[in-house]
C-alpha cells in the first residue's frame, strides 16, 4: 500500500526549505497477512487479522533560493530523503460477497512503522541523515475483495 503525508521538514527532519513550506512524503509497504476467520459463510466473511512487512518513506524535490543582491544568482535546492523499515499491522475486515468471488470489504486496523536511512545503502539520502521516522496510526479502508475458492 502506499500514503501520503504532508510534513514539517523543521519538526521531523532538522531541516528547512527556503519557501517554508512542507514536504510530500510518501510511504509504501508491502505486507503478509494472518487471518483468523471468526465467522464465514457464502456472502459474509468477519475476520481478524495480523501482518508484518516492509516499510519506506521518501521525498524528493527541488527548489530554487532566490538571489538576495545583484552579484548572487539564485540557487537550486535540492533534497532528497529516503529510509526503509518494518511495519506492523493488526485489525479487523468484513466482506460482503455480492457475487459468488467479489465482494465489498471494508477493514478496520492500527498500525506503526519505523524506517531508517541507515537501511538504504547507496542512497542518495541529503537530508535527514541520521533520522528516523515511525509512523503509528488507524487505517480505515473500503474496496473490492476477489474470492479464488
Amino acid at each position: 500500500g502506499n500514503d501520503i503525508f504532508e510534513v514539517d521538514p523543521m519538526v521531523y527532519y532538522g531541516f528547512s526549505l527556503p519557501s517554508g513550506k512542507k514536504v510530500v512524503a510518501n510511504t509504501s509497504e508491502f505486507n503478509f497477512d494472518l487471518c483468523y476467520h471468526i465467522y464465514s459463510n457464502e456472502r459474509f466473511d468477519f475476520s481478524t487479522f495480523t501482518s508484518i512487512g516492509s516499510f519506506s518513506v521518501n521525498f524528493t524535490g527541488k527548489e530554487t533560493v532566490p538571489s538576495t543582491g545583484e552579484a548572487q544568482l539564485p540557487q537550486d535546492f535540492n533534497y532528497n530523503y529516503s529510509a526503509k523499515g518494518h511495519i506492523g499491522r493488526i485489525g479487523t475486515r468484513a466482506k460482503f460477497y455480492v457475487f459468488k468471488r467479489i465482494a465489498i470489504m471494508s477493514m478496520l486496523s492500527v498500525y506503526s512503522g519505523n524506517a531508517s536511512t541507515g537501511k538504504c545503502h547507496g542512497s542518495s539520502t541529503n537530508v535527514g541523515n541520521n533520522f528516523s521516522t515511525k509512523i503509528t496510526g488507524y487505517a480505515t479502508e473500503i474496496g473490492l475483495s476477489f474470492r479464488i475458492r
